[in-house]
């Protein structure tokens, strides 16, 4: 099946927490083999978004965000004023600078679990539609 390089990893984490208990066990084995096949193109994104944040990381970063941590109360407005705008700038980059590799489409290969598995999961793990329409391929 053909999906987004978000959506699986989406999935992968969502999968990784969710609990199996009331599931039947050849199901249990469909969630570990989803998450088998989504792993490589998890692990690949999100290392990939690793080497976006730290390549666009402007210089003094870490230095300005803690310092708006620990001292915001004390900074004047103008410090304040660039605090924000250093951490919205970086944060605009590293989204669109993600966005293309995210929105990637990728043919990946597994069974998906029944319309019973679903809703076991929903009941089980408490999940929101929004949640659920992540593990509904």
């Amino acid at each position: 099946m053909k999906t987004t390089v978000d959506k699986i990893v989406k999935a992968y984490a969502k999968l990784g927490d969710v609990k199996v208990t009331t599931l039947e066990d050849k199901e249990v084995m469909k969630v570990i083999r989803m998450r088998k096949a989504m792993r490589p193109v998890s692990e690949e994104f999100n290392a990939f978004l690793e080497d976006v944040k730290t390549k666009f990381k402007p210089e003094g970063f870490e230095d300005t965000v803690r310092k708006a941590q620990e001292e915001w109360g004390k900074m004047t407005n103008s410090e304040r004023r660039t605090a924000n705008e250093l951490v919205t700038g970086y944060n605009r980059k590293v989204e669109e600078a993600a966005k293309d590799e995210a929105e990637k489409e990728v043919d990946i290969e597994f069974e998906p679990l029944s319309e019973d598995s679903l809703t076991k999961l929903m009941k089980e793990n408490s999940l929101t539609v929004a949640e659920m329409e992540m593990l509904d391929f």
